[in-house]
């Protein structure tokens, strides 16, 4: 959780975070929580708050391509969905659309995929140098390739349709 002078932001993990966090540290004042990392918003704010998602199939590549593993990333892929895995907490894994509901209670809820865009939108309540924050190189980038076939494909969509159906479908979007 970072906060600034009208808003606070909360970091989904794989989502440009660190770009974000980054930003809004070093060019906006925003005052990081210790221990706060990642943690979902719990109960309602005062102030304008705002996430990031991504889409499901590629936030699976993302956070399997920042982990070693020794399996393929479809094995992984089903092990996620296997009542097995554990990611962020104690907790067992169900999906990541379960694991971002309550971060879908914030005010405004961006993409990575339009992430400068959406940054401009969240901060229309806060005074910032928009070139000086948005035009910076991205960081924490993944090097591995990660490829998917289409059953690990079709699984993700399966059981992400929540995610995907209401910040994805374009026909949603008209």
């Amino acid at each position: 959780m970072i906060e600034l002078k009208n808003s606070i932001y909360f970091d989904v993990p794989k989502t440009g975070g660190s770009w974000v966090s980054e930003g809004l540290v070093q060019y906006m004042n925003g005052k990081f929580e210790l221990g706060s990392s990642h943690q979902p918003p719990k109960g309602k704010y005062k102030k304008f708050t705002f996430t990031f998602i991504r889409h499901p199939v590629d936030w699976y590549r993302s956070y399997y391509a920042s982990r070693d593993e020794v399996v393929s990333f479809n094995e992984f892929v089903k092990y996620a969905y296997s009542g097995k895995a554990r990611f962020f907490n104690d907790k067992p894994w169900t999906s990541y659309s379960d694991y971002l509901k309550p971060f879908l209670e914030c005010d405004f809820v961006g993409k990575t995929e339009s992430l400068k865009d959406d940054l401009r939108t969240a901060l229309a309540g806060e005074a910032f140098d928009e070139d000086v924050l948005l035009n910076r190189p991205k960081v924490n980038i993944a090097k591995k390739k990660v490829d998917i076939d289409d059953e690990s494909r079709k699984l993700i969509e399966k059981k992400e349709k929540y995610i995907i159906d209401k910040y994805y479908d374009l026909s949603n979007n008209a």
